[in-house]
């Protein structure tokens, strides 16, 4: 197998000024966009929640966003809900929101939360912000910064997913 790369050179406009900056971003086309995409500007979101409740980007300005996104199939998603559980408590009072993005639909995850249980806000049938965020390999992590810019991503399971996620926020 083989991966097929390329770099995309971006232009951020940073004030009001003009002023410009390039940055280059590596897309794999197996893995999305890699570590490099980290500060740029989070791609648009509105979705409901598991209740009816809609969440979207801009409502969101101005508190750190923990994104997850995962699907009830997927071993390593679950494997970790532990460890994203125990960092959720630990922020619970800060201004850190923790959306975790599913591709399936409700039933099935109401059905599946009778045995693990995953504490952050879970938004069902949620494939169209998973393809705007370009994963294509779970479990996924991205942190948003006050400012909704990309402040980290992460992809698939490792012993140190939660160690760095916990060190980002």
């Amino acid at each position: 197998m083989f991966a097929l790369v390329f770099s995309v050179t971006t232009t951020t406009y940073l004030n009001a000024q003009n002023q410009k900056a390039s940055q280059t971003v590596q897309y794999d086309f197996l893995k999305g966009l890699t570590k490099a995409q980290v500060g740029l500007d989070a791609p648009d979101f509105s979705a409901a929640d598991m209740n009816g409740k809609t969440y979207s980007l801009s409502s969101l300005k101005g508190k750190i966003v923990v994104i997850n996104f995962w699907f009830v199939e997927c071993k390593p998603c679950v494997i970790e809900m532990p460890e994203l559980n125990e960092i959720l408590e630990k922020y619970r009072s800060e201004e850190v929101v923790f959306l975790a993005f599913a591709m399936n639909e409700k039933p099935k995850i109401e059905s599946f939360l009778k045995k693990p249980a995953f504490d952050y806000t879970i938004l069902p049938d949620s494939g169209a912000v998973i393809g705007n965020y370009k994963i294509k390999s779970y479990p996924a992590h991205i942190i948003l910064d006050q400012n909704s810019k990309i402040a980290f991503s992460t992809r698939r399971l490792s012993n140190s997913t939660a160690p760095k996620i916990d060190e980002a926020i």
